[in-house]
């Protein structure tokens, strides 16, 4: 049985003059027991409206929520079950770390002898020891998302929310929590929902990823497939970083295969020959579409024998730039801007030459110009 359902869940808000403005459509969502999900999307594609409609903050327009074998998208937030930390710690500032911890406990009439075992044993887990007796405004950005974390780990829900609770913290703690939060998971084997808009964040967080785009949900995959098979050209640029190259061509045909030609200021600029070319594509030949070919994938090899001209259209290198160890070219072919990966040998080279870019076609993805569904 699914720990979270989502069935044709809706969020609609009245605008102005009677207007209806849709936040979240139609969607379904099956989170297993136990899963670590990642929601991620642009801002303003639905994801924190989703969180509190699951939380009890907001009321659906229409749709259900299933909570392991109950319906509670009729209940109130206390009546749920459900834990939610949000992006700015919400401590209560005249309580010291250990009340803001235990109030929870003691408002349900918990034994005080387990309240005090229990919120030092979660102090223990999140590094909070030592803390116990500060006041919220003596705490760091970091340390305050981690009281927030302790005390909806004490309620011991069935599901966590995570609103982007790390969003604001410095690289160095974001990255700790992150560890941490991983480790919690593993160890009390519970159900989480994490919301961010960083898909690089996405993809090493969670088990399986969802991707929201103005309130629908576009794909739900494990990380990998989200990657190498989107389903739609929006996933493929949203997933991947730096973003997936995507030009608009024609498929054609040839004595050994297809070519994909694409044209820039009248004349063809740059091709991509496939000698064993998928069913799908054969049946595209004489249209266009789009090719999808990710930076990582595309070799860049400069050319010093051939001089750049605006008359061939020859590729020419704008800029390079390095991200931790690996050094990305953004090249122009006529009115197109492509990235590829730039190799040691390359960077003593003269900018002001032709380059050229290879690439395996097995590798490239393929979408519809009109839909921007793959055509996979």
């Amino acid at each position: 049985m699914a720990a979270l359902s989502l069935r044709n869940l809706c969020k609609s808000y009245e605008g102005p003059r009677g207007s209806t403005c849709g936040a979240v459509s139609n969607l379904n969502l099956e989170l297993r027991h136990g899963e670590f999900l990642v929601l991620v999307g642009p801002v303003g594609s639905g994801k924190t409206t989703l969180l509190r409609m699951i939380a009890g903050l907001e009321s659906p327009t229409a749709g259900e929520i299933h909570l392991g074998d109950r319906p509670i998208h009729h209940l109130e937030p206390r009546q749920r079950d459900v834990a939610m930390v949000f992006q700015q710690p919400a401590l209560f500032p005249h309580l010291t770390v250990y009340q803001n911890l235990a109030l929870g406990l003691q408002l349900r009439k918990t034994a005080r002898r387990e309240v005090r075992d229990r919120v030092e044993e979660v102090a223990s887990r999140l590094h909070l020891t030592e803390l116990l007796d500060r006041m919220p405004q003596t705490l760091s950005g970091g340390q305050s998302q981690r009281v927030c974390l302790g005390r909806a780990l004490l309620r011991r829900p069935q599901l966590f929310l995570f609103d982007e609770p790390f969003a604001h913290l410095d690289p160095l703690a974001r990255r700790q929590l992150h560890a941490e939060l991983q480790s919690l998971h593993t160890r009390l084997d519970a159900t989480m929902i994490y919301v961010t808009h960083e898909q690089d964040e996405a993809m090493w967080q969670g088990q399986r990823i969802a991707v929201l785009r103005d309130g629908c949900m576009q794909q739900v995959a494990v990380p990998g497939e989200l990657y190498h098979r989107p389903i739609n050209r929006f996933v493929a640029e949203f997933i991947g970083a730096p973003p997936i190259n995507c030009l608009t061509g024609l498929v054609a045909n040839r004595e050994n295969g297809l070519r994909f030609e694409f044209e820039s200021e009248g004349r063809v600029a740059w091709t991509l020959e496939i000698p064993r070319p998928p069913d799908f594509l054969t049946r595209q030949v004489g249209s266009r579409v789009i090719l999808g070919l990710r930076p990582i994938d595309i070799d860049a090899r400069p050319q010093p024998s051939s001089p750049a001209t605006e008359a061939s259209l020859l590729i020419r290198l704008d800029r390079r730039l390095t991200v931790e160890s690996m050094t990305w070219g953004h090249f122009r072919i006529g009115n197109q801007r492509i990235v590829a990966k730039l190799t040691r040998q390359d960077f003593d080279g003269d900018s002001d030459i032709a380059w050229e870019l290879t690439a395996d076609p097995g590798l490239a993805h393929w979408f519809s110009p009109t839909s921007g569904d793959s055509l996979r």
